[in-house]
């Protein structure tokens, strides 16, 4: 999305403040499980768009005493979450899985682009 620096910072604070999809959704029938990786993405992208029009965020939302990490942990590594950060990229190791409903939601996301870029969908 073209963010400078202070932008991405303020996209991140303000996604992790948004953030949700606990893992209890996992541990049921419900629905809403495969929900979350779009969610995710979405306020991903919403906080990116917010930041670039000049939305701030918290800048301590990770690591505040009432932040990101402690409301998952009561003790938080932060030097072990950031070891690697930037030359270890995790989503080398992913693979997208060939389901009916993932490749829908990729034509969806190729219309989506295409419609942003200004082509014809």
């Amino acid at each position: 999305m073209g963010l400078n620096a202070e932008q991405t910072a303020h996209a991140l604070a303000t996604s992790a403040s948004m953030a949700a999809g606990l893992q209890q959704a996992f541990q049921s029938d419900a629905m809403t499980k495969p929900i979350h990786a779009g969610r995710a993405a979405e306020g991903g992208v919403l906080a990116a768009s917010l930041a670039k029009e000049g939305i701030t965020g918290v800048l301590d939302i990770f690591e505040a005493d009432r932040g990101f990490g402690r409301a998952m942990s009561d003790s938080v590594d932060w030097d072990r979450a950031l070891d690697g950060l930037g030359s270890h990229f995790t989503i080398e190791q992913i693979t997208q899985k060939k389901s009916r409903g993932v490749w829908a939601c990729t034509r969806n996301n190729r219309c989506y682009y295409s419609a942003q870029d200004g082509r014809r969908v």
